[in-house]
């Protein structure tokens, strides 16, 4: 149970920091890069790629602890 929630968690993050990484990279083609920022501001996120960003992040470390605790 444990390690298929770990692998859809592992598989979300992995999603999400490709489509962080695709909208940014066409932002930048678009010369639009500058709209998408802050991404985080006032210590919380801003916009919709802050917010990816940060649940990036979240499913990132929760894949990670969710690995370690498969172990034991």
């Amino acid at each position: 149970m444990i390690k298929t929630l770990q692998k859809l968690v592992g598989i979300m993050a992995v999603v999400l920091w490709i489509v962080v990484i695709l909208v940014i990279v066409i932002a930048i083609a678009r010369h639009q890069f500058w709209q998408l920022t802050p991404f985080i501001a006032y210590n919380r996120p801003q916009g919709i790629i802050g917010w990816m960003i940060t649940v990036a992040f979240i499913c990132t470390i929760v894949s990670s602890i969710l690995k370690l605790v498969d172990r034991k």
